[in-house]
């Protein structure tokens, strides 16, 4: 087993680690604040939900650019992407392809066949 290590550190990429590491402060502390703020967007749904009986659709892409924006956010902390996300990237607009419709006769419960 090869356990040598290869120090090709150079001032550059100490300087870039050192950037990159104030950005996951500031990144870290805006995913904390997001995580609160999906967690208010799911009450605020469920009570509409409640109250009207269907989802606000406003309020329904709201969380799913919310969710996508978490999902951007913890990808670039866990060094899976070097692209900072929002405000360096635009937005992350809802998805508008097939999404998952629950149904108010059964609140997405499968029936039986």
């Amino acid at each position: 087993m090869n356990t040598e290590v290869h120090s090709s550190n150079t001032r550059e990429d100490y300087e870039h680690l050192g950037f990159r590491l104030l950005y996951m402060i500031l990144f870290f502390v805006v995913l904390r604040i997001c995580g609160f703020l999906l967690f208010l967007t799911a009450v605020v749904q469920f009570m509409i939900r409640l109250f009207t009986g269907s989802n606000h659709s406003g309020v329904k892409d709201f969380g799913d650019s919310l969710s996508q924006y978490i999902y951007a956010n913890s990808r670039f902390l866990s060094f899976q992407t070097e692209k900072k996300p929002f405000p360096f990237s635009e937005w992350p607009s809802p998805d508008t392809g097939e999404q998952e419709v629950i149904d108010n006769k059964d609140h997405g419960e499968s029936k039986p066949e």
